[in-house]
């Protein structure tokens, strides 16, 4: 329109009126773009060549424009670049020139400074120009700061008011309530906000399918359904799951009991060449923890897969290690290739004067870690690097721990190795996979770290099960902590005459509490362990006397004692003794357990 207005007035006025209308254009354009006063100069020069309009009309008008010369000279240069200038560049060159000529020194270096630093700026802060994405950004930054704080039902508020605001979410909105649903394992109303997502024919992205396996991971075998239907989904849609995406995926897939398929997803990734780090290690290592089969051989497998694709252990794989020598299974083959404990028992078997033995047992120690030790089904030797070799004792009782020389020390020397620092994990592991806890409470000091409650419990639960209940009741003591049900239970296991149990039932009399059934189950455990009936007996009289009616375990250990196979002669007329016994114990508890069943069926 201006275009036109400057052409009409110079076809159908004087000089002098279009000179005034030249004078006043720039000033109407002040508060506009920098595109609409480069259109003002071009539809100017064009007259001007075309003889008609004077050419310092031209340099009228740049005068009259003051302050926004920067703008129109940016804007020239920039269609300069792009080679879509105005016509006659030449005499455009000239009249730049004598504008920066014009302008005082270092105004025009300034100008250019300034518009680089617009251009940047225009980069940095793309506002949108659509309102509802503004509000969109100001719903999904206040959702993601509530699922930060883990208000996760604020922020389930927040969009359901989105949606009644009828603003559209986008993927934002919906990744930032699914990974805060997930954080809790919430796996069922992640998959609904799932679906609800594709109803809108959004597409997820690799943070959406993290999100959901992360809560496939936490809910555990419970969300198996839901993983499943997660994974035919990216199948269909062919979707290349990217690293972060394949570890999540990886950890529900061991969450929920499908390790074979955890191992084929790795090995089709290491077959394509696609990438993969530490923590896809980790979680394997975690699954392998899991196996009761070939646990071990996963572990030491996976070990040389770091090492071929030498990635540096972290402490999470040390720790995962300690579990999976803790809970694996051991494999055939490994176990056949595996030493018989008749040629380790001269070096276990040292003299009470000797300074340590060769799994840290000193003279302090009781006959029953000694006899512990001679009856050690095995020894397994794992490599699982060049600086880190362990071998594990298979001994009974479920019990395992690091073979000589110095299985602690070794294993602590491979972590400095790796310029690591154990932490109180770590020697929770430990404690588990040592019989001499004053060894390993000792390497504690030096790094300044003291047990926790658990760990000490674990360790009461080591030296009870070799028969040192005094040492156990010693060390809950020192640590000072609460006498509860818990502490109870792990002295409870090493309990194996009937004198002992009673004073260990008036001990709990004595601390205000009473034994319940996990503390009744340990007893039981421990007394058909070690095959003493009588105690058997007593153990059902007292719960008989508390009117704690017994679990499936505590029945199921008492089974199996009731047939269990006694070669002593005194032994077999004990187990008769208790057999009969139990077989009314039973009938008459178990009725009761009955009658409290259909009374709380009849209230309900």
């Amino acid at each position: 329109s201006r275009h036109s207005l400057i052409s009409g007035s110079v076809m159908s006025c004087s000089w002098s009126v279009v000179r005034s209308a030249v004078v006043a254009v720039p000033v109407q354009l002040y508060r506009s773009s920098g595109v609409a006063t480069a259109c003002a100069m071009r539809s100017l020069h064009l007259l001007s060549r075309k003889q008609l309009l004077p050419s310092n009309f031209f340099y009228e008008y740049y005068f009259a424009f003051g302050k926004f010369h920067g703008r129109a000279l940016r804007f020239y240069s920039v269609s300069k670049e792009k080679g879509s200038g105005p016509e006659g560049l030449e005499e455009m060159d000239r009249v730049v020139k004598w504008l920066e000529n014009q302008m005082p020194e270092g105004k025009a270096s300034r100008m250019k400074a300034e518009g680089e630093r617009e251009k940047k700026a225009a980069k940095r802060h793309r506002w949108p120009q659509n309102p509802w994405e503004v509000k969109r950004k100001r719903f999904t930054r206040h959702m993601l700061n509530l699922v930060r704080k883990e208000k996760v039902e604020e922020a389930e508020e927040v969009f359901e008011h989105l949606l009644k605001g009828r603003v559209h979410p986008n993927e934002g909105v919906y990744n930032t309530l699914i990974a805060g649903v997930s954080r809790s394992g919430e796996a069922k109303k992640a998959f609904k906000l799932f679906n609800d997502m594709k109803k809108r024919a959004i597409l997820p992205t690799d943070h959406t399918y993290t999100s959901m396996f992360t809560a496939c991971a936490k809910a555990g075998p419970r969300s198996l359904t839901y993983l499943t239907r997660v994974q035919d989904e990216v199948e269909r849609r062919g979707f290349e799951l990217n690293l972060i995406s394949t570890n999540a995926l990886l950890s529900a897939l061991v969450s929920c009991g499908q390790l074979d398929a955890a191992f084929e997803i790795y090995q089709d990734r290491r077959d394509k060449g696609q990438p993969v780090d530490v923590s896809t290690i980790g979680a394997l290592l975690l699954g392998s923890s899991q196996d009761t089969e070939q646990g071990l051989w996963r572990t030491e497998k996976l070990w040389g897969e770091m090492a071929e694709l030498k990635l540096s252990p972290d402490l999470h794989c040390y720790n995962l290690t300690l579990s999976c020598l803790r809970d694996s299974g051991v494999p055939e083959v490994m176990s056949q290739n595996s030493e018989e404990t008749t040629t380790l028992l001269p070096f276990v078997q040292t003299s009470s004067g000797s300074e340590e033995g060769s799994d840290g047992i000193d003279g302090a120690s009781s006959r029953k870690k000694r006899r512990v030790v001679a009856r050690a089904r095995s020894v397994v030797h794992l490599k699982f690097s060049e600086s880190f070799k362990l071998s594990l004792f298979l001994g009974p009782h479920r019990l395992r721990w690091l073979a000589p020389p110095g299985g602690v020390s070794s294993f602590l020397k491979a972590l400095s190795s790796s310029k690591l620092e154990p932490d109180i994990r770590t020697f929770h592991l430990l404690a588990s996979l040592t019989l001499d806890q004053s060894d390993l409470r000792s390497h504690m000091t030096k790094f300044k770290i003291s047990p926790d409650k658990w760990m000490t419990l674990t360790m009461m639960r080591i030296m009870s099960t070799l028969g040192d209940t005094s040492s156990a009741e010693a060390l809950l003591k020192e640590q000072r902590l609460q006498e509860d049900q818990q502490a109870f239970q792990a002295i409870a296991i090493g309990i194996n005459s009937e004198k002992k149990m009673l004073n260990f039932l008036e001990e709990m009399k004595k601390a205000g509490l009473q034994p319940n059934e996990y503390v009744f189950g340990a007893l039981v455990g421990s007394a058909t362990k070690n095959k003493c009936f009588p105690l058997l007996t007593a153990i059902l009289k007292q719960m008989k006397y508390a009117e704690l009616p017994p679990n499936e375990t505590i029945l199921q250990i008492l089974d199996a004692a009731a047939n269990m196979e006694v070669k002593s002669s005194r032994r077999v007329k004990d187990q008769d003794g208790f057999r009969g016994y139990y077989t009314i114990w039973k009938r008459v508890m178990c009725e009761d357990l009955d009658a409290n069943a259909s009374e709380q069926l009849v209230v309900a």
